[in-house]
């Protein structure tokens, strides 16, 4: 098995890839966290209920 060698080009962009992955992956579960609010309003469910927008993307 090779391994990418420290200070190489193809260490950096693995890097950068995985730091990529890892941040899109939180961005896209806590994406409807602000807007929370917004749905209790909307759709007159309890913030509870509106809660489940983030539990169901979670599961």
């Amino acid at each position: 098995m090779e391994y990418i060698k420290r200070g190489t080009k193809a260490f950096t962009s693995t890097n950068i890839a995985l730091f990529a992955a890892g941040f899109i992956t939180f961005a896209n579960l806590y994406v409807t966290q602000p807007l929370m609010p917004q749905f209790s309003r909307d759709y007159g469910v309890s913030p509870a209920v509106a809660s489940l927008s983030l539990s169901s993307s979670s599961v």
